[in-house]
């Protein structure tokens, strides 16, 4: 385990590893790379690297932080992917953990938990958010046979589409969704037409386009999230300009797709969503409401985004975590995942002293 001074220096062992695993893309360098190239006052990030004969087979970087609980406690953590911080982790990584060489999962897991226990780099928490329920159980495990205490701290369902079975039972997308769900996108759908012309889904073909379709997203996002009186997720311009450096090293390389959907010429939809492997996440949108509570543009632009990826050869539309209702009406499979703390037992004892000297203080007091 080292620290990172200088992003570079990791890709090509990263990048590499990429190849030989099913990554992610909240595992890949285009996500990696950017968060650590944006954030360099995240300092003492360390990079965590196990191989097999001299063959790199796991990787992840580590963000080292102290995480306060209730305004007393103050454990130091080692985070996966994420730096400690509440603004810029609110990024939001999702499908994440060890980046791993496929058929090695279980072993290097093991290992890689066996050896963070073993090291003394003053860390009391072992931070792991995002992970899939199946993966979860292995760390899980893992973290018990090294003496850890495995906590399952949040639970979370996400849902998904599976494109590759639509294509291959040539089933029409929207005949699968119920029959409430069917006609409200129609009606939609037609009013759209109706009153503004033909619908239309345009994606960004050049990396110039995707920044300004990015911006009208963003804006759009934005005040209707105020109308709302909430502050929305782009209000924060550290992580925009994060988003904007994302667009700029990854659109060349087929992994960031942002989509404009339109009537008669007058857009209602933006969709941010992230491509590896054949895998649509769908990180972000932005909607143009109206007072006419038959148009959805949320559901118009979904429908044609998913039957734009089945024709496009994609395997998955991912919606990501979150049980809103548009994504348990548009997808039919689902999933957990899970944000997990592994802690070493020295520090329930220190817990237990801390909790204990503030007794005997109250008492006196």
């Amino acid at each position: 385990m080292r620290e990172i001074t200088a992003p570079a220096s990791l890709e090509s062992v990263w990048r590499d590893l990429q190849t030989r695993a099913d990554a992610s893309f909240f595992q890949s360098w285009a996500w990696i790379g950017t968060w650590l190239r944006t954030f360099p006052e995240q300092a003492h990030i360390l990079a965590l690297e196990l191989k097999r004969n001299g063959r790199t087979i796991a990787l992840s970087v580590l963000g080292r932080n102290t995480v306060t609980r209730n305004r007393v406690f103050a454990p130091r953590a080692l985070l996966v992917s994420e730096a400690g911080d509440p603004e810029h982790d609110s990024l939001t990584v999702e499908h994440s953990g060890f980046l791993i060489e496929r058929g090695q999962k279980a072993e290097a897991i093991a290992r890689a938990i066996a050896y963070l226990e073993r090291v003394d780099f003053n860390w009391d928490e072992l931070h792991i958010g995002g992970v899939e329920a199946a993966d979860a159980e292995v760390y899980l495990r893992s973290a018990q046979a090294a003496g850890l205490i495995p906590i399952v701290r949040s639970n979370y369902p996400y849902f998904y589409v599976d494109l590759a079975h639509l294509r291959e039972h040539s089933l029409d997308y929207l005949s699968t969704l119920s029959a409430n769900t069917r006609q409200q996108v129609r009606r939609s759908m037609r009013l759209y037409e109706r009153h503004d012309g033909a619908l239309m889904l345009q994606v960004a073909h050049s990396r110039a386009q995707a920044l300004e379709f990015f911006a009208a997203l963003r804006a759009v996002h934005q005040e209707s999230w105020r109308k709302r009186g909430q502050p929305g997720a782009f209000v924060n311009e550290r992580l925009v300009e994060f988003h904007r450096s994302l667009i700029e090293a990854s659109f060349d390389h087929g992994e960031v797709q942002i989509v404009r959907v339109s009537a008669g010429g007058h857009d209602f939809g933006y969709l941010y969503n992230f491509l590896l492997d054949g895998v649509v996440s769908n990180y972000q949108t932005g909607f143009r409401y109206s007072d006419d509570g038959r148009l959805k543009p949320g559901l118009v632009s979904h429908v044609l985004a998913i039957e734009h990826s089945v024709a496009a050869g994609c395997r998955v539309y991912d919606f990501l975590t979150g049980d809103q209702r548009y994504k348990r009406s548009l997808a039919k499979n689902e999933s957990t995942m899970q944000w997990l703390v592994l802690r070493r037992r020295g520090f329930n004892r220190n817990l237990g002293a801390g909790m204990r000297g503030i007794a005997r203080w109250i008492v006196g007091r």
